[in-house]
Formats: structure tokens, sequence, C-alpha cells
């Protein structure tokens, strides 16, 4: 066995591509026992739905939202799934055919004229899950939060925040007639929210594509999803030259930092002619550098501006903190730790030009069998993403340092996490990641890695080269017990345990598994979770300890 080398079956990642079986609460098989104490609800959510009747979806990332929650408790865990029933999906299950037209080309039957201006967004709600002030609410970064149901996870309505969000397609003409008669001049809300464990809040920002540029606004609630100002920027963040919202961002204790990547739309014509989907229309500009925005967490500081580096693209964001790097940053030495800022995100090495994410798809024939329902990424195409380090100087706005975090520069990575009763704090160590190979090339996530940030170590343990690897979830073994549970820690930053979802293709079947993560993740799991058939690539989900419960209230 050759595990870390980026060797894998194109036909076996197909085959975590599949559309879920909906489940009820099932008993799982245990290999090894639960940790003492361990207790909770996982919940994961990702693309689980990839055809409808004949037709098969373009891109995996239209999939629908499916649901999986993971109770462990007494020492047995129980599992069930099933698809967020927004009221498009129970249009589209009733009909028995696509009526909506996806983001990245999924288009319905009868060819251009059918989706001719047709230009209605469906809420997919497939990118994360999160528990906050009661509410448990299933994220899609193009439109608002759907509500759920803890208990037996169905849809209770979409959340607009109180009234915040604006209804409609998160664009405008600018002319407000216009935007009424086409169904735009509305918001979306990240479906990466960040919570700060010392002021107990939720920060996160609603974004829309306005005839000027994109617009950013940071919101922040406390527990009772109560607005908070005196957390917010006094003004909007607008984006310099990007035509795309940053899919994640990161908070410190002074700072949002938003990492404006530069992708373009120049074809948006082809978008309303219903010849491509809207993410399809983008393109990317290696040739224009990134941007860095910095917005004050209080009222009375302007926004800084950074620029940075020509071709970067950063996805998702960890760990942001005011200060300089642990390990120490030589570009930033004679200079004042106060207007520091220091930025862990994973990116590719260079941006391609042309279409946005165009290798995640392909046409190519293949000399082996797949399955009929072929979604997956070709990663022959596709670009290797690493752990970046970036630091950048808020009182002169220049960006001191870009470079793969020091240990980790051949590790091809992604869904990084951290303890996040550490979010923010200078001194947090360990970042968690899903780990595709040690090579430095693009292949599937088959592996979990916990990187030192102040001594460079890394350990990794690979599921094997037939199967898929998940997020990592943090669970402390004392004081806040969950993804979302605000407040200080009361342990080391490591003493607790992961959590993390892997398919295996040749068993057919998926697992969970429980690290102890005080020890060497190289030792391997303390307890393996299987469930009796595969689910398909989950990108995003929570812990809940049970001692916290979501709402089952009405919106």
């Amino acid at each position: 066995r050759r595990f870390g080398e980026g060797i894998y079956s194109h036909a076996d990642l197909c085959g975590w591509f599949q559309t879920a079986p909906e489940y009820g609460w099932t008993d799982c098989e245990l290999e090894g026992s639960l940790p003492n104490g361990l207790e909770g609800t996982l919940y994961m959510v990702g693309p689980g739905r990839f055809e409808r009747g004949d037709q098969i979806y373009k891109h995996f990332l239209d999939g629908d939202g499916f649901v999986s929650a993971w109770c462990l408790k007494g020492g047995r865990v129980t599992s069930r799934g099933g698809f967020v029933c927004t009221p498009e999906y129970v249009a589209e299950e009733s009909a028995g055919k696509i009526l909506f037209r996806g983001a990245f080309g999924t288009a319905k039957e009868g060819g251009t004229l059918a989706n001719t201006f047709d230009i209605r967004s469906k809420n997919l709600a497939n990118t994360n899950v999160i528990v906050w002030g009661g509410r448990m609410l299933a994220l899609y970064e193009a439109c608002h939060p759907s509500r759920l149901n803890a208990d037996d996870l169905s849809f209770s309505g979409y959340d607009n925040l109180g009234g915040i969000l604006r209804p409609g397609i998160s664009a405008s003409t600018g002319i407000p007639l216009m935007d009424a008669l086409l169904g735009m001049g509305g918001d979306a809300f990240t479906a990466h929210p960040k919570m700060d464990p010392v002021l107990q809040s939720l920060v996160g920002f609603t974004w829309s594509s306005e005839p000027e540029g994109v617009k950013l606004r940071v919101l922040a609630f406390d527990q009772e999803f109560r607005r908070l100002h005196q957390q917010e920027p006094d003004c909007e963040v607008s984006l310099c030259l990007s035509k795309a919202q940053p899919h994640d961002f990161g908070l410190t204790n002074q700072w949002c930092v938003f990492l404006e990547n530069q992708l373009d739309m120049p074809d948006v014509n082809s978008f309303l002619l219903g010849q491509k989907g809207p993410a399809e229309c983008l393109i990317g500009r290696p040739d224009l550098p990134q941007y860095i925005h910095l917005a004050p967490r209080r009222s009375g500081r302007p926004n800084v501006v950074v620029q940075g580096a020509t071709s970067g693209f950063d996805i998702h964001v960890p760990h942001c903190h005011d200060g300089p790097p642990l390990a120490g940053c030589n570009a930033a030495r004679g200079r004042s730790d106060m207007s520091l800022v220091t930025i862990y995100s994973t990116g590719w090495d260079v941006l391609p030009a042309g279409p946005f994410l165009g290798t995640w798809t392909s046409d190519k024939t293949w000399d082996f069998e797949l399955p009929k329902v072929a979604v997956a990424m070709d990663f022959n195409e596709g670009s290797c993403v690493r752990l970046i380090r970036q630091v950048v100087d808020a009182n002169t706005g220049e960006l001191l340092e870009r470079c793969p975090v020091p240990g980790c520069e051949a590790l091809c990575v992604e869904h990084p996490t951290i303890n996040r009763s550490f979010t923010g704090n200078p001194g947090a160590r360990y970042i968690y990641m899903s780990t595709s190979n040690e090579k430095g090339i693009a292949s599937p996530m088959c592996g979990w890695s916990k990187v030192d940030l102040l001594s460079g170590d890394v350990q990794t343990w690979w599921a094997g080269s037939r199967c898929f690897t998940d997020e990592l979830h943090f669970v402390p073994r004392r004081g806040p017990g969950g993804t979302w549970t605000p407040g200080l820690p009361e342990t080391s930053e490591d003493d607790g345990w992961l959590l993390g979802i892997a398919a295996d293709i040749g068993k057919k079947k998926s697992f969970l598994c429980v690290f102890d993560a005080s020890r060497d993740l190289r030792d391997g799991p303390v307890c393996k979770v299987w469930l009796p058939h595969v689910l398909p690539h989950g990108l995003h989900g929570s812990f809940i300890p049970a001692s916290s419960n979501a709402s089952t209230e009405d919106n």
C-alpha cells in the first residue's frame, strides 16, 4: 500500500458522488468504543442528489442539500439522513424533473428556449449547517438560510434574520422597478459565519452584486439572535474588481478579513439566454492582484484595503489573528505587532485563466467503466490546494508575506478547521484538515492532518486509497462543548476529540472516525462507526453537545 501519493481510482471517486439514500434512525456498528463523556450530535450537509428523472446534473455543486445526523449517546451511535425539503426541492420531487437552473450549469429540459431569461435561483441549502440562538440553519451562500427542525431535519421556512435580508436574487440592476419585475434586489447570507468565543457572538456577512460592484455587509448577533450593531463596521465592504463574493472570511479581535479573488463575468448574456449557469460565466483573472479587505469590528475606524499577490486565489479561512505568526515572520521584523494581521487560508498555487472551476467537470473518455452518474471532479486537470499563510500590515496597507505554512509545502489539503474556542486567538497552534497527498499534486482527500503552526510538525492519518474524507470537527474534552458553543477554553488547545466522516468505496459504507486530538494523529482513530451504505461528499457541518437544543419553533 502506498498512501499519500495521490493514487486513486476515478471510478471510486465517482462512486462517492452518487445520490444519497434517505434513511431513518439507524443503529451503527462500532469498531472500538466511544470515549466516555463524548455525547451529542454531529450534523453534516452537502450536495446529495445529482440526477432528476433521466437528467444528470452538470456539476456536483448543483446537488440538492442532504443532511446527515450522527447521534452519540450512551456508548451507542445512531444516524439518520434526509434532503432539505425547500419549496423548490418539493416542487421538483412532485414534477419528477428539473424546474430550476443551477449555478454551475444544470439546466431545465427544453434547451435554450426553456431556460432563456429564467434567472430564478434555487436554494440548494447544501453548504453548511449551524445552530445558533435556538435555530438550526442550513446555509447556501447564494440565498437565505433554511430553517430546520433539529428533531427530524424537516424544513420549516426560509430565515431572513429578522427582516435584515431582502427577498430576491442577490443582484441588482440599480432600478428598483426592474428589480421587482425580475425578482432581483435581494441579499444572500454567507455559508461561513464565525463565532467569537470571547464576545459570545455570531459574525457573518450578507452580499449583493450591485451595478457598481459586489457589496458586503457585516452582521453580528448575540446568543438570542439579536443584532449587535456595536460589533459591526461603520460601512460596507466594496470589492475592488471581482464580480464574485468571497466564499469564506476570517475573524480576529480587531478585524473581519475578506480575501477578494479576481473573477470577472464578461459573458453575462450567456446566463440570461439560458446557455450557461452564472458560475459558468465567471472567468479567472490571474493577471490581476488579489485584494485583502480588513473591516474593523468596532465603529470609528475606516476599512483597510491591501493589494495582495498576483494570481492568488483563496477558498477557506480557518484562522486569522492580530499580530505576527507564532513561528515568526522575517518580513515583519521591526514592525509593531499591533499593526500586523496573520491570515491562514487554503488556496491554489495559481488561479487558472478562463472558466472558473472549468476543470471540475470533464467530458473525458476513460479507459474503464464509470457509474451512470459521473459528476466527480477530474483531478488530473485540477490545481493543488495548499495551506497558505499571509501577513499584512494594517497601518501601511502592505502585504509582507504570502507562502505555504511551514511544514505543509508539499501537502495538498482542504476543509481546514480549528478548535473554535480559539477563534482569533494569536496563541492558537493547531489547524486540522482533510489531506489528499504529500506530493503537491491535485487528488481527492483521503486522509486527515494536524499541523503545528509553531513547530511546523505535521501528523497525517490515511484512510486508504479507496476511501475519501470529509471535514474534521473538534470537540473539547471539557469547557465549551460544541462548534457553536461560545466561551473561553478550559483546557489545552488540543485536549479533545476530532470527528470526521469518510466513505469506503470498496466496502460500500461510510464511517465516522473519532480521534483523540491530544495524541499523535498517526496512531489512528480510537473508534470507527460504520453506516451500512455510502454517503456522498459532505461539505461542512457542526457538532452540537447533548446539553444544547435547537429550537423547533416556526420562523
